[in-house]
Formats: structure tokens, C-alpha cells, sequence
């Protein structure tokens, strides 16, 4: 049974246990010489024989007029013909359902004794109908409002899983190029290490087409991709550059986005030993306690007016990730002096675990 059936039959058990009690209740001051079951089975087939004039005025509404309605199909003024119409119709299969079935089957009585077109029992049977219309009618538009959200959090889930992955590719492949170049002057002036970092742009490019394609990976691969990329700089500065990489994990499996953190320590590369002339030191420190990510990246460059914060690709995608994957739980402060440049990066990564994005 699929969703929309079940939801039906819920729908229809549910107003046929009210009415049957309402029924009930009725039955018990008027047939008290019955017992229980006796006036709970009277109950039980007068609504049952009315059910059918209450299901098809129901189902004729919400496909009908209202659906046309809704979706513009038909003119205001021919719904509501079509409406009247069916009260109507349902009323006087409402009134034939009383007569000629529940009376006869339900109290045992003689169709005789209805009069069919009576008016306050007109009355009372379209109120009975237009009570089962409105609920269902209410259902219909409460299952719509909340298919039309479900349907607008999907839409803006895929929105920003597409912008998440159009930033990861700007990301990967601007290292990958740099790293590249980075080889091939190498190769020119010292074969050795140039192997070597070959080897270590393999173990990175593993990570990036693979791990990369997850939602989430653990702190820990986070930091060995940090690592790798260090290795390679320190390969390709030489002796001109100094780094100090400082972890303080106390959970190394907390999950956090991927390629979150390389945007800043390639930043604090290419604008410190990248732009420098001369020695360069480079400081990354990266700290984890109960959920709470800090990461600095501060890095020495040659003395130049202070132009506030840099607006590289780099920091601006890492800045629109977090306001995609942990909005209004970070701060990314930036301090461009004219002699250092200091990023600090701080994450909540708990709150990943409660945003629709948790399903990435």
C-alpha cells in the first residue's frame, strides 16, 4: 500500500470512529433497553450507509472543483456550479441512503416512515456533508502546504549541494595546478624531491577524487590532507621556509566537511612564502574540544600597506561553505597587517548534525 492510499484509509477510519461514537451516544439514549453491542451495531450501519454519499461528494470536490480551482484549470464561477451541483446530488443520495437503507437495515423500520424531502432533514444532511468536506478538504490543503515545504527544502538542498560542489571545484583544481607547476620546476633543478612530492600529490589527488565526494570525513583525514600539503610546500620552499603545525584533537573521528580547512592553509602559503623573497615563517595551529574547531594560519610577507582583509577566491569560498554548511556557527576573522597576516577560523561542528544539509 503506498503513502497516498494509506493516508486515505487513515483519514476515513478515523472520522468513521467519531461518527460511529457521536452515533453511539445518540443510540444510547434513545434504544437503552439495547445493549451496548446492540446500540454500537445500529451506530455502525446508519454510518455506513451514509458513508457513500460522504466519500463521493469528498473524492468529487478534491479532484473536481478544487483541484481545478488550485491549479487554474477551470474559472472561479464553473468550480463553484460544480460545487453546489455536487452538494446537491450528494445531498439526495444522502436522503435515498437514509430512506431506503438505513432505516430498514439499521432500526428496522419502514422505508414509509421517512419523509425523503423534509426540511430540516435537508438541512441536517447537508451539514453532516459539509462537516465531512471541510475535514477532508482541511487534510487535502494540510498534505499539500506540507509537500510544497518538503518539495522547497529539497529544491534549496539541491541549490546548495550544487554551489558546494561548483566551490570544491574551484578549490581542487587550483591546487592541483599549483602543485603541478611546482613539480615541474623541480624537476629541473632537483629530481630527488621532485619524486617525492610526485608521490605526495598522488596520496592527495586519492583523497580528493574519492573522500572528497562524501558529506562528511573525520578530523583526522581533514588533517592528514593538512599535512600532505605542508609536506609538499616544505619540498618545494626548501630551507627558505619555516612551518609549524600544531593539533590539539580531542576527538580525531568528529566529522567536518571536507576541504574545509585547505583554503586558508593555501592562502597562508602562496601570499607567505609564495610572494616572500626572503626566509618565511608559517604558523598553523588547529585545536578540537567537545565539537568546537580553531584554527589560526598566520604567515610572515614582505612589508606593504595593510589592505585589511584579502579578497582572494580562496577566502571567499571558504567563507560562502561556511555560511552554506554551518551558518551563524562560525567566525572567520581575518588580520592583513603590513608584515604578517593572521586567519582565525572558528567552527561548531555539532551543529552540521541538525541542519536539513545533515543528508548531503
Amino acid at each position: 500500500m503506498n503513502r497516498r492510499s494509506l493516508l486515505h484509509l487513515t483519514f476515513w477510519i478515523a472520522y468513521f470512529a467519531w461518527v460511529v461514537y457521536v452515533e453511539f451516544a445518540w443510540a444510547t439514549a434513545s434504544f437503552k433497553e439495547l445493549s451496548g453491542f446492540g446500540r454500537f451495531w445500529i451506530a455502525a450501519k446508519v454510518e455506513l450507509s451514509l458513508f457513500p454519499s460522504k466519500m463521493l461528494l469528498c473524492y468529487f470536490v478534491l479532484y473536481g472543483p478544487l483541484k481545478q480551482s488550485l491549479l487554474h484549470q477551470k474559472p472561479p464561477v464553473t468550480s463553484a456550479i460544480r460545487l453546489v451541483l455536487g452538494m446537491i446530488g450528494a445531498i439526495a443520495l444522502y436522503r435515498i441512503s437514509v430512506k431506503w437503507l438505513a432505516y430498514p437495515w439499521a432500526y428496522g423500520q419502514s422505508p414509509d416512515e421517512v419523509v425523503l424531502w423534509e426540511g430540516y432533514r435537508l438541512v441536517t444532511s447537508f451539514l453532516d456533508l459539509a462537516l465531512v468536506l471541510g475535514l477532508a478538504i482541511a487534510f487535502k490543503l494540510y498534505r499539500m502546504q506540507m509537500a510544497g515545504k518538503e518539495r522547497e527544502r529539497r529544491l534549496v538542498q539541491e541549490k546548495l549541494e550544487t554551489e558546494l560542489q561548483f566551490l570544491r571545484s574551484q578549490t581542487n583544481p587550483h591546487f592541483l595546478f599549483n602543485t603541478l607547476n611546482n613539480i615541474y620546476a623541480l624537476t629541473r633543478r632537483q629530481p630527488g624531491p621532485a619524486a617525492e612530492m610526485v608521490l605526495q600529490l598522488s596520496g592527495l589527488m586519492r583523497f580528493m577524487l574519492y573522500d572528497c565526494a562524501k558529506p562528511r570525513i573525520p578530523v583526522r583525514d581533514e588533517i592528514r590532507v593538512a599535512e600532505g600539503i605542508i609536506d609538499l610546500e616544505k619540498l618545494r620552499y626548501g630551507d627558505r621556509l619555516e612551518v609549524h603545525f600544531v593539533a590539539d584533537i580531542d576527538r580525531p573521528d568528529e566529522l567536518i566537511a571536507p576541504l574545509l580547512l585547505l583554503p586558508l592553509i593555501e592562502n597562508a602559503f602562496k601570499h607567505g612564502a609564495g610572494e616572500n623573497r626572503f626566509n618565511t615563517r608559517i604558523d598553523i595551529s588547529l585545536k578540537l574540544k567537545d565539537g568546537i574547531l580553531e584554527m589560526e594560519t598566520r604567515n610572515d610577507k614582505e612589508q606593504e600597506e595593510a589592505d585589511g582583509e584579502a579578497k582572494g577566491v580562496g577566502l571567499q569560498n571558504v567563507r560562502r561553505q561556511l555560511e552554506l554548511l554551518y551558518p551563524q556557527a562560525h567566525d572567520l576573522r581575518i588580520d592583513n597587517q603590513p608584515e604578517v597576516f593572521t586567519a582565525h577560523l572558528r567552527v561548531n561542528l555539532k551543529v552540521y548534525e541538525t541542519l536539513a544539509l545533515s543528508d548531503h
